[in-house]
């Protein structure tokens, strides 16, 4: 069996990392274009949602890491923000944004955010077929 597939990465604290952020889920070995898709767009909100409430100065980081083994991707997201939870719904202000966790949720297999004492961590989970 093959060791899986780790990344971690800095990313700042800046919209262009968003695009940083799809162009590495692309990378990833051994997985279908479908899955790649919703890892994307997975990743692209988390990251988005990061850079939009997760940072206080220009000079934050946002941490990324992916890991892919033949049958599971995971990942997580970590930013300086503060705490949150992840909404059971669709946002019901009818205002733009607030989509990002629900569309992240109905996605994944798994969504959950920890708190640490410097900020959060999304971490995801997806099954993928070999």
């Amino acid at each position: 069996m093959s060791e899986p597939f780790r990344l971690r990465l800095s990313l700042p604290s800046q919209p262009l990392s968003v695009a940083a952020a799809r162009n590495i889920v692309r990378s990833l070995p051994r997985t279908s274009q479908d899955v790649i898709a919703e890892i994307e767009l997975i990743v692209s909100e988390l990251v988005t949602n990061a850079i939009r409430h997760g940072s206080d100065h220009a000079d934050d980081v946002i941490e990324l890491e992916l890991e892919a083994s033949p049958t599971l991707v995971s990942g997580c997201v970590r930013d300086h923000g503060a705490p949150f939870t992840i909404p059971d719904g669709p946002p019901k202000d009818g205002g733009p944004g607030g989509f990002g966790l629900f569309i992240s949720r109905t996605l994944a297999d798994t969504l959950t955010v920890e708190r640490s004492g410097t900020g959060n961590a999304v971490r995801f989970t997806a099954t993928r077929t070999p």
